[in-house]
């Protein structure tokens, strides 16, 4: 075949060469190269649907450029401006001018429909035509800030109505935050499914490789520069005098603390996602992702603990060196389980094969810089709604004489609803709305680091260093709120953290694992119920935690001491079965290794070959 291949000129061999079974060597093309005596396409697919006919994938780590047109970028440009405009005027035309009283309803309606209008078409339509990729980026955004703004309208409706203000239309506006509420609110969610409709497309990663990079550079790199300001802060606080302190509950030991977990909660993802969005743009590879020995991480973070214990207890506690036992604390739960998954064991075990590290670091770091962030804002929005909605039952808002009065009340909740109204406000505020939030985007990014030959175990490796990355933060600000009184609390609180850590890893592997049935293996209804599962066992630790804090039925009765060993009896015990559990599922979840060669029927033949 080479001879011949010579002979014609040194040209692509023969077709039968690479195994066509169209020209059947009557042809000459190359591996790469469509036969021309191929069957077209079915009719209509590069216009209706192009995902039935795509060419070659990129290498990986390569980019396919196609430059931005002028018009495109004219058109990208003006949508932009009028979505920044049209947007503000819309809800400053709802909130301040249709409720005021002195304001004229009718030409207020014509306006909010005209200033909807234009940002409709001439902002979001405009940019769909303009460019989709960067239109999917801004539809998804706007879909938080429309269902936050909608909803916020529907709860504050009743507290217009209940609000005696001469410059406020009680009536009228109390109807318009639900009509407006709920118009927003819709537009939103029907944002929100389309996002999420697009994000489940095959395609939906090679089409975001042309803004994830610079973009993941572009926030990673705001993300340090904040996170670096905030931790030069420490140095500053560690050489001032205690005397400074003096006035409030934080001594100088504390306020470090403070300064470290805020500073890396930006500074560790902006670092990751800054390098690899670099990194990735320039086409360099990712070595293999190799994890420390589990067991090890584990006997190191608690000598962190036992350091750090014997700082506390000192009767002068040295500030210096506890940015540096502070993070690890909060950082090294996550690499023993992310060890424990990827392993399968919590000693040596076997490595999930095919994982790189930039995977394993992506998956950290947009828990962290996306996910944490993400769920933080909308476990307060929950919290402060659900408050909002059971002091307006309760008819707290008739002594309010205009919105600050309103503000006020609801600063002062614990003064106006019951233990039990508490209770119900705190168990939506944490026990509801957090585990669906969190768990789905803490996995979100999962599903886009995953490959199309990713397995199982790999899925769930990913999703075990997305909730390692989550935990982090929840460790590192926790362990914040000690103070100058308690600073010997700070060992309990940690090691809290560290077996909470384990439920995340241990829950965001699951949702991992249910993209992986999502999109590669097929099953919708196995995905459903894996994440299912992962938001029960969040709404359990939660629930509980709420439960035993609040004063509701017979626990008003029960002293401290007794919760706080209860507490501790469940954190141990489900965290051993969470922790148990990683190595068990990353072992379980391993691809079946081939047969052998002895049964087979490559051994039946030649001696050679077999």
């Amino acid at each position: 075949m080479s001879e011949i291949s010579a002979e014609i000129g040194g040209g692509a061999p023969f077709a039968e060469s690479v195994g066509c079974v169209h020209c059947e060597g009557m042809a000459r093309h190359g591996r790469r190269q469509r036969c021309p005596m191929a069957p077209p396409p079915p009719a209509g697919v590069f216009a209706e649907d192009a995902r039935y006919y795509q060419p070659r994938p990129l290498a990986y780590g390569q980019v396919q450029a196609s430059p931005i047109g002028f018009w495109r970028f004219v058109g990208i440009a003006v949508s932009t401006i009028v979505l920044l405009v049209c947007v503000p005027l819309y809800f400053n035309l709802v909130f301040d001018d249709l409720t005021s009283a002195y304001q004229a309803p009718g030409p207020l309606l014509l306006w909010i429909g005209a200033v909807a209008g234009i940002g409709a078409i001439f902002g979001a339509g405009l940019m769909w035509r303009a460019a989709r990729t960067y239109a999917k980026a801004v539809f998804a955004i706007l879909s938080v800030t429309f269902i936050t703004t909608g909803t916020f309208m529907l709860v504050f409706a009743p507290v217009y109505r209940q609000i005696n203000a001469r410059g406020i239309a009680e009536y009228r506006a109390s109807s318009a935050m639900v009509l407006f509420g709920t118009l927003t609110t819709a537009a939103g969610l029907a944002l929100a499914v389309l996002c999420v409709r697009w994000a489940l497309e095959p395609e939906a990663l090679r089409r975001l490789n042309r803004w994830r990079r610079p973009a993941g550079a572009a926030y990673g790199v705001l993300l340090g520069l904040f996170g670096l300001m905030l931790l030069s802060l420490v140095a500053f606080t560690i050489s001032a005098d205690e005397n400074d302190f003096s006035d409030g509950d934080f001594g100088v030991v504390a306020a470090v603390i403070v300064f470290t977990a805020l500073g890396m909660q930006f500074f560790v993802p902006g670092i990751i996602l800054t390098y690899h969005g670099i990194s990735s743009a320039m086409g360099e590879r990712s070595t293999p992702f190799h994890a420390p020995i589990g067991l090890l991480v584990v006997l190191a973070f608690a000598g962190v603990l036992a350091a750090g214990q014997f700082n506390m207890a000192l009767e002068e506690p040295i500030a210096a060196p506890m940015p540096v036992l502070h993070t690890l604390a909060a950082i090294l739960p996550g690499i023993g389980y992310i060890a424990f998954a990827s392993r399968g064991s919590i000693l040596r075990g076997r490595m999930v094969p095919g994982l790189t590290w930039r995977q394993a670091t992506l998956a950290w770091g947009l828990a962290i810089g996306i996910g944490a962030m993400s769920a933080g804002f909308l476990n307060s929005v929950g919290g402060l709604w659900s408050t909002i909605v059971l002091l307006a039952h309760n008819g707290a808002f008739r002594d309010a004489a205009g919105i600050d009065d309103a503000w006020q009340i609801i600063g002062d909740a614990e003064f106006y609803l019951t233990n039990n109204e508490q209770w119900v406000a705190n168990i939506i505020a944490i026990a509801i709305i957090p585990p669906f939030a969190e768990e789905f985007l803490k996995g979100l990014n999962v599903r886009f680091l995953m490959r199309r030959n990713s397995t199982r175990a790999q899925a769930f490796a990913l999703g075990a260093a997305a909730g390692a990355g989550f935990g982090f933060v929840e460790a590192l600000l926790y362990g914040a709120g000690v103070t100058a009184d308690n600073l010997s609390d700070w060992w309990r609180i940690m090691l809290i953290r560290g077996g909470s850590t384990s439920l995340h890893c241990l829950n965001t592997g699951l949702v991992g694992l249910a993209w992986w049935y999502w999109s590669i293996g097929g099953r919708k209804g196995r995905a459903a119920l894996l994440y299912l599962v992962a938001v029960f066992f969040h709404a359990l630790w939660n629930g509980f935690s709420v439960t035993l804090d609040s004063e509701i039925l017979w626990l008003e009765t029960v002293d401290d001491r007794t919760l706080e060993i209860v507490a501790y009896v469940f954190v141990i015990g489900l965290a051993s079965a969470f922790i148990l559990a990683l190595p068990f599922l990353g072992r379980r979840l391993r691809e079946p290794p081939p047969p052998p060669v002895a049964g087979t029927p490559l051994a039946a033949m030649t001696p050679w070959v077999a």
